[in-house]
């Protein structure tokens, strides 16, 4: 489907929406957390401090870093 469709609203809103169907009792698998979880992920891909940054920091503090810096070396 991300070949087809890349990777736009629709894909990831449909994964949620999967998602969700499958694991009815597991949170955190909205339209912007899936949304949230890809950018993380695009922006530390191949990043040696990722492991780190997960554990030292609140997921709500990595998304506040996303949405405000923009130029990766200022965000580590």
């Amino acid at each position: 489907m991300q070949e087809k469709e890349g990777w736009g609203a629709k894909v990831i809103e449909q994964v949620s929406q999967d998602l969700r169907k499958e694991f009815p009792e597991m949170r955190g698998l909205s339209f912007q957390n899936l949304w949230y979880m890809r950018q993380f992920a695009f922006e530390y891909r191949g990043s040696l401090i990722l492991q780190q940054v997960v554990g030292e920091i609140p997921w709500g503090h990595n998304l506040a870093i996303l949405s405000k810096i923009k130029v990766q070396e200022e965000r580590f």
